[in-house]
């Protein structure tokens, strides 16, 4: 498979701002700072010397991981060297899962947690930037295109599952799948989710309170090669990127443990790896990770901490009661754009606040945007901080609500300006567009 491209090119868009909910597989702060699913193996000349020099290793894996994650690519080469005082001074805990043993072997997966002002002061002292500031939710619909037809939430969708099954907690681009449920098969189809439409879309996003949806769609070439297309719709329909990957469809064995005994638990699953499907989702899987680390590149350069530059902005915010100010509060302090936050003054109805902010104005706001604030700057009387997440819902999208409430269907029509997918779906046929393989789409 040929690189993905640069993320620099994936054009960004404003977010549909609906409201909270809590979203399957949404990412938490605290997650950031950590590394699950490190898969550890080592041999020795006993089983806790194996255990100990796997766990070494593997902690040194979840360090470099968790260097990465925050960081561009580009600044990979120049990453702190990890040794073994700087893993005691980072990590604070680590949990073992998935534990096997013999007399001379140890294989587990272990999450590590690090401490997260120790890690960011040594990519300070290191003059690496980074970012950590977590994008606001996508809600993924995974569409998987055959000879059979499109199919969303109708079985067999290897593609659907593999998203599922993909690990997207604790990254920077927070990424979220729907239950499935009865509502969601309501809310939209696979031929909606192709064409864009925007009512349908709408609904399910409100159903789950995501900021936008990401359109996954995948299309067989050959048992071995795999056409995706990724399309964002909130405010506007963005084409995020498009190409053609090779499948490894042997996916990866168990390790086959030296000298077991037969019966020995030990022994891999052969009925597993002979299972087609599930070989089909672990190569679905290899694409997943490359799309996912290109959207993650694109938001951390977006998103990346400026140190050496600290500015001061005034701000009014208005308010409704003491809820709000601490709602509030609690959003821009989870901001690390923010170095302090100033009160000048407070009362029932405004505060008075200065924010020392890192970095460029615009990368600012859009990190405010992500919590659902707006800075809006009104000439000569200032600029004022405003609380979208009370932000008045839209005509059209209250009356698909109150729809949704009442349980009627009535078609709304969306908006002409939503992207059109094209006619030939049908592996065989051409587009009536050029396909753009391995580019992003400005």
């Amino acid at each position: 498979m040929g690189a993905w491209p640069r993320p620099t090119l994936v054009r960004r868009m404003g977010a549909l701002i609906i409201g909270f909910a809590v979203v399957q597989g949404g990412a938490q702060a605290g997650d950031l700072f950590s590394v699950a699913g490190v898969r550890i193996d080592a041999i020795a000349e006993s089983a806790q010397a194996a255990q100990q020099a796997a766990l070494r290793r593997g902690q040194a894996t979840a360090l470099r991981s968790m260097f990465k994650k925050l960081t561009l690519v580009a600044d990979h080469p120049r990453l702190p060297s990890i040794d073994r005082p700087m893993i005691d001074r980072l990590m604070r805990s680590y949990q073992v899962t998935s534990e096997r043993r013999s007399a001379q072997r140890y294989v587990a997966k272990i999450t590590v947690y690090f401490d997260p002002d120790r890690v960011r002061e040594t990519l300070r002292l290191a003059d690496i930037p980074y970012a950590e500031t977590v994008s606001p939710t996508s809600l993924v619909l995974a569409v998987l295109v055959d000879q059979a037809g499109a199919r969303l939430w109708a079985s067999p969708n290897d593609w659907r599952l593999a998203w599922e099954n993909f690990n997207r907690g604790g990254r920077l681009v927070n990424l979220a799948m729907p239950y499935g449920e009865l509502a969601d098969i309501s809310a939209v189809s696979a031929d909606q989710a192709l064409a864009g439409d925007q009512v349908a879309l709408a609904t399910i996003a409100a159903r789950y309170g995501a900021n936008d949806v990401v359109v996954a769609i995948a299309q067989p070439q050959s048992p071995n090669q795999l056409m995706v297309e990724l399309h964002r719709h909130g405010e506007t329909a963005t084409l995020l990127l498009r190409g053609t990957r090779d499948l490894a469809l042997a996916a990866p064995a168990e390790p086959d443990l030296a000298a077991v005994a037969e019966g020995d638990p030990l022994t891999p699953d052969e009925t597993e790896d002979q299972d087609l499907a599930a070989t089909r989702r672990a190569a679905y899987g290899t694409v997943i990770a490359e799309i996912v680390a290109v959207l993650e590149q694109d938001w951390i350069a977006a998103n990346l901490l400026d140190f050496g530059v600290v500015t001061g902005v005034a701000v009014a915010v208005p308010l409704s009661g003491l809820g709000q100010w601490l709602n509030i509060r609690a959003r821009l302090e989870a901001l690390s754009q923010i170095e302090r936050i100033e009160i000048n003054s407070l009362s029932p109805v405004v505060a008075d606040l200065t924010l020392h902010y890192l970095g460029s104005e615009s990368r600012l706001v859009t990190a405010l945007r992500a919590r659902k604030l707006a800075l809006v700057d009104n000439g000569e009387e200032g600029r004022t901080l405003e609380d979208m997440a009370d932000a008045p819902i839209d005509p059209l999208m209250e009356q698909l609500l109150d729809q949704t409430a009442a349980g009627t269907s009535g078609p709304l029509t969306p908006n002409d300006d939503h992207l059109a997918m094209p006619d030939a779906d049908i592996p065989g046929t051409e587009p009536d567009f050029p396909l753009i393989d391995d580019l992003l789409v400005e």
